[in-house]
């Protein structure tokens, strides 16, 4: 999270862009459809992305602005965590992807916040585990 780049997929023409895109892969499939085909692309070594097999999806309700970073447990179906970074510019949601990567063993690249982003209840996808994996590594 907040690495970003410079979309250069397709040629400099009139129909390509170069703004900076958070998500490639998601920003290809939506601006950038014929990227998807195996024309050009594929002899400058663009693949289209794949699928990754399983994504589960994660409920949390965040706490901003926390004395320490903790997973406190389960609030209903949402799972309550407390970081310490602020509310601002979407430091707490870094430091929520942080500390499940921390407790899941995963990458940060495998977690993204799918919606809440400046609200305090998100949604949250797991690239690579189900929703039962990842509810069994919240038990106890």
């Amino acid at each position: 999270m907040g690495r970003f780049l410079i979309c250069h997929a397709l040629p400099r023409t009139a129909t390509s862009c170069q703004h900076p895109v958070r998500h490639f892969s998601r920003h290809l499939l939506r601006h950038h459809p014929k990227a998807n085909s195996y024309g050009d692309d594929r002899a400058k070594g663009f693949e289209p992305p794949q699928a990754s097999g399983t994504m589960g999806r994660l409920n949390v309700k965040v706490v901003p602005g926390s004395s320490r970073d903790q997973i406190v447990g389960w609030l209903g179906d949402a799972l309550k965590i407390k970081v310490m970074a602020p509310p601002e510019k979407g430091r707490a949601n870094e430091a929520v992807v942080e500390l499940l990567s921390m407790k899941l063993g995963i990458s940060t690249d495998d977690i993204e916040v799918v919606s809440g982003h400046s609200s305090p209840s998100k949604v949250i996808a797991i690239t690579g585990m189900d929703d039962k994996a990842i509810k069994k590594s919240f038990e106890s």
